[in-house]
Formats: C-alpha cells, sequence, structure tokens
C-alpha cells in the first residue's frame, strides 16, 4: 500500500509547484540566450534547453562554405553549458541542409524537420543574418519554439511559433502554425 501510494504521489507530483502549461505557446520563463555569432535559436515545450544555430567561422573569421552553421545544445535545464547534438537528432530534428545562393554570396537553409520554410543566409557588416518568410513577411528570424506531445513512443509536433522582426522597423513579426 504505501509503495503504490509512494508511486502515485510521485509520478503524480503532488505536493510540488505544478509546471507552467507550455501548450499555450513559449513559456515566459525560459531563458535567452546569446552567444557571439548566433543566428538564431529554438526551444521545446520538453525542456528548457536550446538549440542554438551559430554561424560556424573558420579560424580566418570567414565563414565555412561547406558547413556554414554550427549547432548544439545549451543545456539550461542542467548545467547551463554546451552540448553537441546526437546523430539522431542532426539527421532528423535540429539539423539542416545548405545549398549556395544563385547570384549573392549567402547561402538558402532547409532544416531537416520542417524543409518547407527556407532561410536565407545573408551576408551583413562582416557576419550574416537569416532571413525567412513569417506570417507573410520577409522578416529577420530570431527564434522558434516547437510544442509537442510526448506521451507516445514518438514526440508528436502540434504546432509551432516563429518569432522574428521587421528589418527595417524592428517590429515584432510572429506565426504560430498548428499541425
Amino acid at each position: 500500500m504505501f509503495l503504490s501510494t509512494f508511486f502515485v504521489v510521485f509520478l503524480l507530483g503532488v505536493g510540488q509547484a505544478q509546471p507552467e502549461d507550455r501548450s499555450k505557446g513559449l513559456p515566459t520563463s525560459f531563458p535567452v540566450p546569446h552567444t557571439d555569432d548566433m543566428l538564431f535559436y529554438l526551444q521545446r515545450s520538453r525542456n528548457e534547453n536550446t538549440v542554438i544555430y551559430d554561424l560556424n567561422r573558420k579560424a580566418d573569421g570567414t565563414v565555412d562554405a561547406g558547413n556554414p552553421i554550427n549547432v548544439y545544445y545549451i543545456r539550461f535545464a542542467r548545467d547551463g553549458k554546451p552540448w553537441p547534438l546526437k546523430w539522431i537528432e542532426r539527421k532528423f530534428a535540429y539539423g539542416y541542409s545548405h545549398k549556395k545562393l544563385k547570384n549573392q554570396s549567402g547561402f538558402q537553409i532547409e532544416l531537416v524537420a520542417y524543409d518547407e520554410r527556407k532561410i536565407e543566409l545573408i551576408p551583413s557588416n562582416g557576419s550574416y543574418k537569416p532571413y525567412m518568410t513569417i506570417a507573410g513577411q520577409r522578416a529577420l528570424l530570431r527564434h522558434i519554439y516547437v510544442y509537442a506531445d510526448e506521451s507516445g513512443f514518438w514526440p508528436k509536433v502540434r504546432f509551432v511559433e516563429i518569432f522574428g522582426e521587421n528589418p527595417y522597423s524592428g517590429a515584432p513579426i510572429y506565426e504560430r502554425i498548428d499541425f
């Protein structure tokens, strides 16, 4: 009896503060990361660990045309330190493919989990900026939030929120995509 009551209390979290409802959108309690070469970041409903998409520079400071983005976690839910993606995460969730843009020195980026929206990395003042169509407007991509139902064997994405800004005025641009 005690053992089964203990497991019920443990699993349900009785007596503990209830977690923030992450199904309503990006929680305000999630950290806002910053790195020197960050292009954009992705957060998930699972926890505060954040996937960072940094510009990948060679030793001489130029962008690595063969691998223009360095993708990794910052493990805010543990120790706040960078952590590499696993192979399966790169192949099926957070990785990307790229190609050079025609008539420009930038890149077209496709995220492997959602290749319907293209990201353009365009050179700007010694760095690059990520542009994407958000809510029908050309915008600077700032971050992405993914809400997934993780009750089954494989997580099922329910919606994605895309946050950006108008490249001229700086006004926020937002779009939610339901699946």
